[in-house]
């Protein structure tokens, strides 16, 4: 054919496969020469054939198995812990990525076997760089590619891998799957860790990438633009050296090479990375002696709640640290020899660097579903101590309980995450164990919950003024997904309140937040929902609000908040082979949107989609060590990748330097092995001795956030009690028609005073809920989430749902303020504990069955006889009532409450009556009956207990729940 339709052709392959290299001489103008015409034809043809030959490595004659699975492309190979080593990069589709790092011992021999393309034997070819000062023997073989150590001990670097003059495609025969314990890689040698940084550089800036790769050039002028930005902040802080200053001034003055000139465009962007890598690693914030972190391998359901459980651990690991952060990879395994085989994880120091606290799990092998049965239900994480100086290890937690994320207060006490207060989450199915904050002495003595939150929490860490900030999920009558954000309290579990994002959608949640040193804004992962905490690393600066986007920046723009802003992948089922790559077909997304969201997908998003940081440790505003996967974050119902995380250090300017990274394993929760000095030691309320209640102080109802109506005047607040739910999986048993509905029941009613004002006491332990009530006695405002109590407490706030940065004007005392706390006065029978059958029935018997007794077709029925899990009355009334649920109009009116949304005030059935309905008058108490149940979102039952619920359906009088 003629050489111009060759070229046209090479140039369409080139669109599709841009590993093609196009050689082209014009110098016979159109003339033909065959000889020439079919060796260009056959290349692309060649080129075209985008089949991966597949490869497996032997060292010294043993077949050897690369990590479980894929971290962006690379293939790990070691003979035990001092043997030979080889690192493989690359991607199978992208033919001319695969590089070759082997570092082999006097008489060892790395031979890599290519599989056979039908009757088409592999013609190997390489280039070969010597790393070392005696030289491997490098050859091709029939099918093979042999290194040899001959001469001596060495090390080789073999790139342009090509077949029959074609770019290599390569495919690495994978580890075999197996539930056993993840097994650690040994220190990497020094020529593996340079090739592992450099190829952690091509994946970052998109060097022969599947997705979105980039030229040198193009590289370049990001590489340069975030340098510039890191020098001009250290620069600022006085923290460059003039070395270094004067290198990079030289180095970015300098004319770039052009474009097509690939080779001195290679030269140049490596020079930058070298030199970029040693401004950032002299930075004084990342000279550390040590860095203490974890190997860690991911649960088997990634889940924001099912990812700490014991029951869905998976084997490998240990406490371990890095002896010479961003000098080399070489590790101390601090693990103590006594603990079998098990999974490790949320490391905390003590402040003078002797001890380390950690949860452990021991599991011998990887369930194959995170259900809890007859073969998980033993598996629980316990928090242990060890003595780094002495190695010894004792327990502080045992029994039938999961705690982890323990916090060394600053008397030595231990604040922690636990399991022990009992009860289950509402939705899905489980069962999930609900674990709040709990505390123990330091020695493991008189463990005890400190949160009475109805639900799930986590990650408690210390703010530089001593207080506690942690994620709590608070879905009290909202939407179960977009509201696990932070909440601060004493170290003892006093003075909860809402720290940041209560009323916020974007991002999903927020877990892992940590005070900044020498600054009142905390750093944060944002994280989704169906998935483990990973996500995107922020910054939050509460004087600048306690919602929406204004206290938030980005430290991590290339990420976006997983399952808001980037659709969640689903997990590949953990039944099957889950270690290997899965394709992707479904997703989470949240249907939400909220002011502030990125639509807009960054580069690095669509060269790794899914990729995700976590655990961010700050260093300072901007500088910060933190683990990162290239590898796609997966959701529920699958489990994540082994080995998807190394460890780094970054910065707010988008550079982030690969400090260590384990093949085989994900590395977590790094943080300096140094001494560090203790924040102020906060003290809550000194109970009395039998003290079982606290007091409530509110100065003006009015103070509202959406404001109250001017014409609703406030006469009493409702106490209603959020109770515990004790039987597992959604709406198992239901206790009203809103889906997986908190249960409920009302303490009663204290009054609030002329100027706004109320004052009472309250039952200690116990979550609670107020209700803005007018002088009908129906809620004008209902809260939306749950305070509680310690013995002894007096807990106070300015308002009902008062904006948080509102300044509180002087005025006179408050009038509730010149009495004794008010007493809590009980709500009509049937309200305490709640029961329809008790409290609304008897009224429709007065009033309405007479004429609803069901003889007159067509006309509601409202008679008390049973109808699926309620009665018939129930079940015609409740729809007339406006109630809080899932599914209901406008995703449910959240996430901020309007006045006279819910409840008996925006009711067509209390409109109907307050209208006239035939001859019905209601007395003040039938009135506050109807409203009581309409106002307790319409509930049905008082209890979760299915035997006691048969009784309350009966009409019987019950106990009612014990918390």
């Amino acid at each position: 054919m003629p050489p111009d339709s060759v070229v046209r052709l090479a140039r369409a392959v080139q669109k599709h496969n841009p590993a093609v290299w196009l050689d082209f001489q014009d110098t016979r103008g159109h003339e033909t020469e065959y000889a020439a015409a079919m060796a260009a034809y056959e290349f692309v043809m060649r080129a075209l054939d985008g089949k991966p030959v597949d490869v497996s490595l032997a060292i010294n004659g043993r077949t050897t198995p690369p990590a479980p699975a894929s971290a962006a492309g690379v293939w790990f190979y070691a003979a035990g812990g001092s043997g030979a080593q080889v690192l493989l990069t690359g991607h199978a589709t992208v033919p001319g990525s695969w590089r070759m790092t082997a570092v082999l011992g006097i008489g060892d021999e790395v031979r890599m076997s290519l599989v056979p393309h039908g009757n088409v034997l592999p013609e190997l070819q390489f280039r070969a760089e010597t790393l070392s000062p005696a030289g491997l023997q490098c050859r091709a073989e029939t099918n093979a590619l042999v290194i040899r150590a001959v001469a001596g001990a060495g090390a080789v670097r073999l790139t342009e891998f090509a077949l029959h003059g074609v770019p290599a495609a390569l495919h690495p025969t994978r580890r075999p799957f197996s539930r056993a314990p993840v097994i650690g890689s040994p220190d990497l040698h020094p020529a593996i860790v340079s090739a592992l940084v450099e190829w952690d550089w091509r994946m970052q800036d998109g060097i022969q990438t599947p997705r979105e790769p980039r030229t040198y050039s193009q590289a370049v002028e990001k590489l340069i633009r975030r340098t510039d930005r890191l020098v001009a902040e250290r620069l600022n802080l006085g923290t460059l050296g003039a070395e270094q200053r004067a290198a990079w001034t030289t180095l970015r003055a300098a004319a770039l090479p052009p474009p097509d000139d690939v080779l001195a465009g290679e030269a140049r962007w490596l020079e930058l990375h070298r030199l970029r890598r040693e401004i950032v690693l002299a930075d004084p914030l990342f000279k550390h002696p040590a860095l203490l972190f974890v190997k860690h391998v991911p649960s088997v359901m990634s889940h924001q709640l099912t990812q700490v459980y014991g029951y869905c651990a998976r084997p490998g690991g240990g406490v371990f640290a890095l002896t010479e952060p961003g000098v080399s990879m070489r590790t101390r395994d601090l693990t103590p020899a006594s603990l079998p085989p098990g999974n490790f994880m949320t490391p905390e120091l003590s402040y003078d660097g002797a001890k380390v606290l950690f949860a452990y799990c021991p599991v011998k092998e990887a369930p194959g579903t995170w259900d809890f049965n007859d073969q998980t239900r033993h598996l629980r994480y316990h928090l242990y101590e060890l003595d780094l100086g002495s190695g010894a290890v004792r327990p502080l937690t045992q029994g039938d309980t999961d705690n982890f994320s323990p916090v060394i207060l600053p008397g030595g006490e231990v604040l922690f995450i636990s399991t022990r207060r009992g009860g289950y989450h509402r939705c899905g199915r489980g069962p999930c164990f609900v674990y709040t904050l709990a505390r123990m002495g330091a020695d493991g003595q008189d463990p005890h919950s400190v949160s009475f939150h109805e639900t799930h929490e986590w990650d408690p860490s210390l703010l530089n003024d001593g207080r506690v900030v942690y994620t709590r999920w608070d879905y009290v009558d909202r939407n179960a997904v977009h509201y696990a954000q932070l909440w601060s309290a004493l170290p003892d579990g006093s003075n909860a309140r809402i720290y940041y994002g209560n009323n916020t959608w974007n991002p999903t949640g927020i877990w892992e937040a940590r005070a900044i040193p020498g600054s009142s804004r905390i750093m944060a992962t944002a994280a989704p929902h169906h998935g483990m905490s990973a996500g995107s690393v922020i910054r939050l600066d509460t004087a600048r609000g306690v919602d929406g986007p204004e206290p938030l920046t980005r430290l991590t723009p290339d990420v976006r908040f997983p399952e808001s802003e980037f659709p969640l992948a689903f997990g590949p089922n953990p039944a099957t082979a889950h270690d290997f790559d899965t394709p992707i077909t479904q997703y989470w997304r949240s249907p939400l949107l909220e002011p502030g969201m990125e639509t807009t997908a960054p580069e690095e998003e669509l060269r790794w989609p899914g990729h995700c940081y976590k655990s961010p440790w700050p260093l300072s505003e901007t500088c910060f060590i933190v683990s990162y996967s290239f590898d796609q974050l997966v959701g529920e119902p699958g489990p994540n990748l082994p080995n998807m995380f190394g460890l780094y250090f970054a910065d707010a300017f988008g550079n982030k330097e690969l400090i260590y990274r384990d093949p085989a394993i994900s590395s977590l929760w790094a943080r300096p092995l140094a001494r560090r000095a203790p924040p102020p030691e906060l003290a809550g309320p000194v109970p009395h001795a039998g003290h079982e209640t606290g007091t409530f102080f509110l100065a003006n109802v009015r103070e509202g956030w959406p404001a109250l109506p001017d014409t609703a005047a406030i006469t009493h607040l409702r106490i209603v009690q959020v109770l515990l739910k004790t039987t597992p999986n959604a709406d198992a048993p239901p206790v009203g028609a809103a889906f997986a509905a908190p249960g409920k029941q009302v303490l009663g009613t204290v009054p609030v005073e002329a100027d706004g004002s109320a004052y009472f006491e309250a039952p200690a332990r116990t979550p609670v809920l107020f209700q803005a009530l007018n002088a009908q006695g129906r809620a004008v405002q209902t809260m939306r989430s749950l305070v509680y109590l310690q013995p002894g407490e007096n807990q106070s706030c300015a308002g009902c749902h008062e904006h948080r940065l509102k300044a509180v004007a002087p005025g006179p005392p408050p009038q509730a303020l010149r009495r004794a706390p008010s007493r809590i006065k009980r709500g009509p029978d049937g309200s305490l504990p709640l029961s329809y059958p008790r409290l609304v029935q008897p009224v429709l018997d007065r009033h309405c069955v007479p004429c609803h007794d069901g003889k007159e077709p067509g006309r509601p029925v409202l008679t008390g006889e049973p109808e699926g899990p309620f009665t018939k009355s129930y079940n015609a009334l409740v729809s007339r009532v406006s109630f809080s649920a899932w599914g209901r109009p406008e995703q449910n009116f959240e996430p901020l409450t309007t006045p006279l949304r819910f409840g008996a005030a925006a009711s067509p059935l209390a409109q109907m009556l307050d209208q006239g309905h035939g001859n019905v008058s209601l007395t003040p108490e039938d009135a506050e009956r109807l409203s009581t149940w309409m106002d307790a979102n319409a509930l049905f039952y008082g209890t979760f207990d299915v035997a006691e619920q048969v009784k309350q359906l009966a009409g019987q009088v019950i106990d009612g729940p014990s918390e």
